[in-house]
């Protein structure tokens, strides 16, 4: 009905399920490079960001469903 934009729906879903909202207006090459295409397509994951802490890096991904256990765990495999 056009009465809400899609990123205040997108920001009360986060807030209603306990989860960070991203915005993914910038998504980092390096970030984007570490999945496969094809895996993000089909299971609609976005990796976004990179931080990294002494030898440590960590992936930040946003994801259509949280509830897919099955996809975010094929995620943590392929990082490792």
């Amino acid at each position: 009905m056009g009465k809400c934009a899609p990123a205040a729906i997108a920001r009360a879903l986060a807030v209603q399920l306990g989860l960070p909202f991203s915005d993914l207006s910038y998504v980092a090459p390096e970030a984007s490079a570490l999945i496969p295409l094809e895996f993000q397509r089909a299971h609609k994951v976005v990796p976004f960001r990179l931080d990294r802490d002494g030898g440590a890096t960590r992936v930040h991904v946003a994801v259509a469903d949280p509830a897919l256990v099955d996809v975010i765990d094929e995620l943590r495999a392929q990082l490792k």
